[in-house]
């Protein structure tokens, strides 16, 4: 019977370890793949039910409690409108806006008569994190004329409220802005259906 000489149990050991530490970062690379496409998922099907609400919102949009126009303001990361946003009998003061990566939404409920909607009062909460977009638009504005008319559209912002009948928002959702294989881009557009007048 052979016995194994220092060096050859050496070379053994040394393989076996190499193989477990090759196991352990395939593993360690797996887990962390894995938990970075959970979060990516999480964080896309997060903002796609924040922009599901605020184009139901926005759809509806109608004039306010004291007769103001349905649009208060139209920028290329934020938007004012009036809307029932909490479905009771009152017609909020809506606004959405973009404020380093979160997306937030503004609420504000009427008080009075004349209704007033004292921005004291508005109660703001975070609907979508992991926003992207830096400095680029949110908001796309246009006018009745599209999609055949591609020159005045979109509309320059701040958009003349007169004009807006369709609305893009176009957000880039990234978990990982150091991993830009992970970006996905969703941009529904919403037809406000009280400023449509080519019926």
């Amino acid at each position: 019977m052979k016995a194994f000489t220092l060096i050859e149990l050496l070379l053994g050991m040394g393989i076996f370890v190499a193989l477990v530490a090759g196991v352990i970062a395939i593993q360690a690379f797996l887990a962390q793949s894995e938990a970075f496409s959970l979060s990516s998922v999480l964080t896309t099907e997060n903002a796609n039910a924040a922009l599901q609400t605020a184009m139901a919102e926005l759809r509806s949009a109608r004039q306010s409690e004291n007769g103001s126009f349905p649009l208060e303001e139209a920028t290329d990361q934020q938007i004012t409108f009036y809307s029932n946003a909490d479905n009771d009998e009152d017609i909020e003061r809506v606004r959405y806006f973009l404020d380093g990566t979160e997306l937030k939404k503004g609420t504000i409920d009427p008080v009075g008569f004349p209704a007033t909607y004292p921005s004291a009062s508005e109660v703001v909460k975070i609907v979508a994190e992991h926003i992207q977009n830096g400095t680029d638009p949110v908001f796309y504005y246009y006018n009745e004329d599209w999609p055949t008319d591609t020159t005045n559209n979109p509309l320059s912002t701040p958009a003349p409220l007169s004009q807006v009948t369709l609305v893009k928002i176009s957000v880039r959702v990234n978990a990982d802005p150091d991993r830009p294989e992970g970006e996905l881009t969703l941009e529904p557009f919403v037809q406000i259906r009280s400023l449509k007048t080519n019926l």
